[in-house]
């Protein structure tokens, strides 16, 4: 099964909804191309619904230069409902560390309007 990807826009914030596998390839090419398109509109608050992924692998790493270069822009990228391979990934590497995560999307959309503590 090919990755899926949708496209919703909530209070502000352009909600990716992930399906399928998201592997090195065709796949992740996909969504570097899809987050570099948002970034390039002006889109800089990103929350990718991960919950319907059914299988990654390290390909999550796509998202570290796309957070990075929508940090320069003032906004940010969190990660909601990872399905339990997402899990899988993130939290041993770490990567939660880096990419804010999220068990609902309502809990996503309201941390953006939150005052940043910095």
């Amino acid at each position: 099964m090919a990755l899926s990807i949708h496209l919703d826009e909530t209070e502000g914030v352009t909600i990716l909804r992930l399906g399928g596998k998201l592997v090195f390839g065709e796949e992740r090419d996909e969504l570097r191309t899809c987050l570099d398109r948002l970034l390039g509109e002006g889109k800089t608050k990103i929350a990718i619904d991960m919950k319907g992924i059914i299988y990654i692998d390290d390909s999550i790493t796509t998202l570290i230069p796309a957070l990075v270069s929508t940090k320069k822009q003032g906004g940010s990228i969190k990660v909601v409902s990872p399905s339990k391979c997402v899990q899988e990934v993130l939290f041993p590497n770490r990567l939660n560390q880096v990419i804010e995560v999220y068990d609902t999307e309502e809990e996503a959309l309201a941390s953006f309007n939150q005052p940043k503590n910095e």
